[in-house]
Formats: C-alpha cells, structure tokens, sequence
C-alpha cells in the first residue's frame, strides 16, 4: 500500500491476471496478525494490470517481495528472476470502497 493504492505482483499467465483481464473489479482483505479494536479491512475497486515501463515493473516488485521476504530474503535467485521476468506484471488497485471492521 502506497497510501493511495494497493500493488500486487502477479505473471500475465496466472488465473488471477487473466481474471482482471475480463473484469477489473476485485477485492483483497487484510486481517491484521494480532487482531485488536480492528479486525479486518476490505479494499474493493478496479484495479489496473500495469507491465510497462518494464525497469518499473521490476523495482515495484522488488519492493513487494522485500516486504514479505525482507533485504536478505529478497536477494536470492528465485524472487530475482521473478521480478525480471517478462510476465511479470503489477496489479495496482484503487480503491473506490473501503470497509474496516
């Protein structure tokens, strides 16, 4: 989440990209790990398939898989390769509802 919208790095052949190819319209919940006052928070909206320009693609990536993999993590062959394949290509969701409970 940059504060406006939400990234997610998908490959042109999953199911999930050719979904939002027919319909742009999706949702992605967040459940906090440690749930307090807040449980969950619903993003909904259409969402763009971004894959060019292709160096942006790839940093974006990098930066989504940093998150979950962390510096070192994110340095190994694998997440590398994925970040500068060319199916790569970057889900970026606005949203237009958002719901927290």
């Amino acid at each position: 989440m940059d504060g406006q919208s939400i990234w997610i790095s998908a490959f042109s052949s999953t199911r999930k990209a050719r979904d939002l190819t027919r319909n742009p319209l999706c949702a992605v919940l967040i459940e906090p790990e440690k749930a307090g006052d807040l449980q969950a928070v619903l993003f909904e909206g259409p969402a763009e398939l971004i894959e060019q320009p292709r160096d942006q693609v790839s940093v974006m990536a990098l930066r989504i898989y940093t998150r979950y993999m962390g510096e070192d993590g994110v340095q190994a062959p694998e997440p590398q390769s994925w970040a500068f394949d060319p199916e790569n290509l970057l889900v970026k969701l606005t949203p237009s509802h958002i719901y927290a409970w």
